[in-house]
């Protein structure tokens, strides 16, 4: 199983980004190559992907600055993309995510979705910046 570190700085506060990031319902503007459709639900969503429908939802604690993204496309078998957002000093942070090859994925899909979320990274970034 392959897995790929990403890692952004931005001149922003923690908290900024981090409630920002944690809000499920700013998924459709900044992961716009991954959600094409964001239906809300309670606690679980559905994502129209480029790969077909999956439920989505986070898992955040402001205290740690850790955002867990889970998706399922089936309610049972999740994939967790965990992220955080950590100080640098009080106007900067970082936000790094780990990405983890699914199982069901070719090493050439998995790249795909490296670049996808490297130039959602950069979108970030910018929206920051």
């Amino acid at each position: 199983m392959n897995s790929r570190t990403f890692t952004i700085v931005m001149p922003a506060a923690r908290q900024r980004v981090f409630d920002y990031l944690s809000d499920v319902h700013k998924l459709p503007e900044w992961a716009t190559e991954f959600c094409q459709r964001l239906e809300p639900g309670n606690d679980r969503h559905k994502v129209t992907t480029p790969m077909g429908e999956v439920w989505f939802w986070i898992r955040a604690e402001a205290e740690t600055g850790v955002i867990d993204m889970y998706s399922s496309p089936d309610g049972v078998h999740e994939e967790c993309l965990p992220t955080r957002v950590l100080p640098l000093n009080d106007r900067a942070c970082a936000y790094t995510v780990t990405f983890f090859q699914s199982p069901a994925s070719s090493d050439e899909v998995f790249q795909q979705q490296c670049g996808s979320l490297q130039r959602e990274m950069n979108g970030i970034k910018k929206r920051f910046s």
